[in-house]
């Protein structure tokens, strides 16, 4: 599409049973979820906005060539999120258990509010920025690049690459 892509709902992996291709010009918003079991690919010339979260077990690569990618809530249990943003990458509760995410700012910084919980495991790279989280849970594996890090509660291993 050449302009914006908006998804009232969520993309559900019932509605498309293989993976999901989204390529707009403009923006990507999609309302809540990017639902259980899905493979979902966004590229976007704009900010891309996951209202809710990326729902357990799914997998997400979500690519933002000149904008931002903000998750309202999490990278729930078991998913797999790929997430590459020219701007900042904001999340707005936490990589949950089980949880694989690789995530660049190419330019921005990086927050996720709450942090990192049950055996999540992620590559962050703020290439530009800064990383912010609040809590890296017993268990969880950080692999982190950033100009600065900002982490008060970590107890879990954590690797400056």
């Amino acid at each position: 599409v050449n302009g914006s892509i908006t998804i009232g709902q969520k993309v559900n992996r019932a509605d498309a049973p293989d993976a999901v291709s989204l390529t707009a010009g403009t923006t990507v918003h999609i309302g809540q979820d990017i639902d259980q079991h899905s493979d979902v690919t966004i590229v976007a010339q704009g900010d891309v906005t996951i209202g809710d979260k990326i729902n357990e077990t799914s997998k997400a690569k979500i690519t933002s060539v000149n904008g931002s990618v903000h998750i309202g809530q999490k990278a729930d249990q078991h998913s797999e999120a790929t997430i590459v943003a020219q701007g900042d990458v904001t999340i707005g509760q936490k990589l949950d258990q089980h949880t694989t995410s690789a995530i660049t700012s190419l330019k921005g910084s990086i927050t996720v509010a709450q942090g990192m919980s049950g055996n999540a495991v992620a590559t962050l790279k703020a290439l530009n920025g800064s990383i912010t989280m609040d809590t890296i849970d017993g268990g969880c594996t950080l692999d982190w690049s950033a100009q600065t890090f900002n982490c008060p509660h970590q107890n879990g291993t954590i690797n400056h690459v």
